[in-house]
């Protein structure tokens, strides 16, 4: 049998069809959609990294050269401390020693003053006129060590 106003199965797949296809067509358009949307934030992700990563790496070229630089300073400041260590013990030394020159004067002052007074006591009258400062010219500097020679020339002189 056939029924009037009954649908041929072409019609019903028709009708079918229609809403279906517009659905699958939605479908499709819509993931492209969503599919290019994502591409596009994925573009947008890989270009931050890349911006990032180069960011990173021109920092760790900065850290790299800032711990150079740091190292460089250490050396210069290892060198200038050897070099005042230096300075510090030759200084000593410098006191060590013109402190022995004085104490030399001292003692060459206390024998002149003796024998001064030893002199006038006996009444001889060629004393040799002591000089606590030695003569000084317009260039010279008189240190501890130039007394003592000149005090020591004074000796050997009679």
């Amino acid at each position: 049998g056939g029924r009037a106003g009954a649908s041929s199965p072409a019609s019903r797949f028709m009708v079918l069809w229609k809403p279906l296809h517009y659905l699958t067509q939605f479908l499709l358009t819509l993931g492209g959609v969503r599919s290019q949307r994502a591409e596009e934030k994925a573009a947008s992700l890989r270009e931050r990294i890349q911006h990032l990563d180069n960011m990173v790496h021109c920092q760790q070229k900065k850290v790299k050269n800032m711990i150079e630089e740091i190292e460089i300073l250490k050396s210069k400041i290892q060198h200038k401390d050897a070099i005042i260590e230096s300075m510090v013990d030759r200084i000593s030394f410098l006191e060590a020693e013109n402190k022995e020159l004085q104490d030399k004067l001292d003692y060459m002052l206390s024998l002149d003053q003796r024998r001064t007074v030893e002199t006038r006591d006996q009444a001889v009258s060629c004393d040799i006129p002591i000089r606590i400062q030695p003569v000084k010219n317009n260039l010279k500097v008189s240190t501890p060590y130039m007394r003592l020679m000149e005090l020591s020339q004074q000796r050997q002189i009679p």
